[in-house]
């Protein structure tokens, strides 16, 4: 809508000098060939437009158009007034039809786009206060869940693969018209928490406009720097989903790489290659680690299990020489992270 002024600018320049060059003939022996022409000319830039590349295509295409537009819509009133000359109509008179067919030819459009844009900021729109000061019963595996309306929050629901966002304004209006008994059974939740993952702030201000102390992964998603910078002991990245019984007998878990291994007080083993390393909890979770690029840190994949019914997979940065110290807090916090929500 901010922009509604700029468009009708800039299409109505091109429209008028597309009207301006079909227009005005009062003759049918000059009016077919011209228009003929006019139009000819205009859809071949048109199709020119289509077919180029660059940042200025989509406005080129624009001007083509509406270019073309109004030499039709100039065609269309010079035909009329000839038509109400030969038949002596006086409601085909130049001076109604041209009016008339330049605020229909144009404002069509034009109107069609102000509709479309009010639709799309409607739909768009954040929901409202109250939506963010309930929480929405789920289920997963048999675990009770609350669920805060936080961005940075998206699950799948049972038998469905299409992801809910809670970052996304029309997923949180669907989920703020639950009802409080309804509960949603999930197969699979994430904790998306770098900023990098969502773009809308509208669900981000609603829901940091109160303190959350109850949920140790609300710091990552309202403080703006927590949420776009490097964070050590605390995963960007937490997936909870249910385990596919089928999968279980298709192999056996990924045996240990082939690197010189050496073991930490807690039980950890390690295993490292240079800038590739693995590391095996006692707990059963773990991680492979490595450099992208000339990153100071490493790049860890973890995974792991809560339960018999549910696994856990999460992403970390990790400093190479205190990885056997960070690993265990990284999977605490991951573990935290979703029973934080559970009731």
């Amino acid at each position: 809508m901010a922009y509604f002024g700029s468009f009708v600018l800039t299409a109505g320049i091109p429209f008028v000098l597309g009207f301006a060059a079909t227009g005005f003939w009062r003759r049918w022996g000059t009016l077919l060939p011209i228009g003929t022409v006019v139009v000819i000319v205009g859809a071949v830039q048109y199709s020119g437009a289509l077919s180029g590349d660059g940042p200025g295509l989509p406005v080129g295409i624009l001007l083509a158009w509406f270019f073309v537009l109004g030499a039709v819509c100039g065609s269309i009133a010079s035909g009329t007034v000839l038509i109400g000359r030969g038949t002596e109509w006086k409601v085909l008179s130049p001076a109604l039809i041209i009016p008339a067919i330049l605020v229909v030819g144009f404002g069509s459009p034009m109107a069609f786009y102000f509709a479309e844009a009010m639709m799309r900021d409607a739909k768009m729109a954040p929901p409202p206060q109250r939506c963010f000061k309930r929480l929405y019963p789920a289920r997963i595996a048999g675990v009770d869940l609350s669920l805060p309306a936080a961005p940075g929050i998206s699950f799948f629901q049972t038998g469905s693969n299409r992801l809910f966002g809670m970052w996304h304004n029309p997923d949180l209006r669907t989920l703020c018209s639950q009802s409080a008994d309804q509960t949603t059974e999930m197969r699979a939740m994430t904790f998306m928490l770098h900023e990098s993952f969502w773009s809308t702030q509208d669900a981000r201000e609603l829901f940091c406009s109160r303190q959350h102390p109850e949920y140790p992964w609300a710091a990552m998603v309202c403080d703006p720097k927590a949420g776009s910078k490097l964070v050590l002991d605390k995963p960007g990245f937490v997936r909870v989903e249910v385990i596919d019984p089928a999968s279980l007998n298709k192999g056996k878990a990924a045996a240990p790489p082939d690197f010189p291994m050496t073991a930490s007080p807690d039980g950890s083993k390690i295993y490292r290659d240079g800038d590739d390393i693995a590391v095996l909890t006692p707990g059963g979770d773990r991680a492979d680690c490595g450099r992208i690029g000339r990153d100071k840190y490493l790049q860890c994949d973890a995974s792991g299990k809560l339960s018999d019914e549910l696994a856990i997979s999460y992403e970390f940065w990790a400093d190479g020489d205190a990885i056997e110290q960070e690993m265990p807090r990284v999977a605490a916090a991951a573990r935290d992270y979703f029973r934080s929500l559970v009731r």
